[in-house]
C-alpha cells in the first residue's frame, strides 16, 4: 500500500509540473488574439503591453504590421501621440502592397 501511494504522489506532481510548463508557454496567436480582445473591449493599456510583448517575442510574426496598427491605435486612444505616430509610420513604411499602408494613413 505504501508504493501505490508513493506512485500515486510522483504521478501527481508529474501531471501537475506538465501542466503547468504547457500553460506558461504562450503561443503567438493566443497572445494576439488576447491582445486584440482587450482592444476592443476599452483595455487600451493591456493591449498595449501585449502588443509590445509580441513585437518584441516573436519579431517575425506574420501579423507584425495588424500588430503595429492596434499598438498605434492602443496609443491614440491614450492620447500618446507621438507613440501612436512612430506605430504608424511603421506600417506606412510596410513593403508595396500591404493592407496596413491604408490603414495606417487613414489613422493618421
Amino acid at each position: 500500500m505504501k508504493w501505490f501511494g508513493k506512485n500515486i504522489i510522483l504521478i501527481s506532481v508529474s501531471l501537475f509540473l506538465a501542466a503547468a510548463a504547457f500553460a506558461a508557454q504562450a503561443t503567438e496567436e493566443g497572445d494576439f488574439l488576447f491582445a486584440r480582445k482587450a482592444f476592443r473591449d476599452g483595455f487600451y493599456d493591456l493591449a498595449g503591453e501585449r502588443l509590445e510583448s509580441i513585437l518584441r517575442n516573436y519579431p517575425n510574426t506574420p501579423r507584425i504590421y495588424e500588430a503595429h496598427s492596434l499598438l498605434g491605435r492602443s496609443y491614440l486612444r491614450q492620447n500618446n501621440l507621438p507613440r501612436a505616430l512612430y506605430e504608424f509610420e511603421v506600417d506606412l513604411n510596410a513593403p508595396a502592397g500591404s493592407d496596413s499602408q491604408d490603414e495606417a494613413l487613414y489613422w493618421l
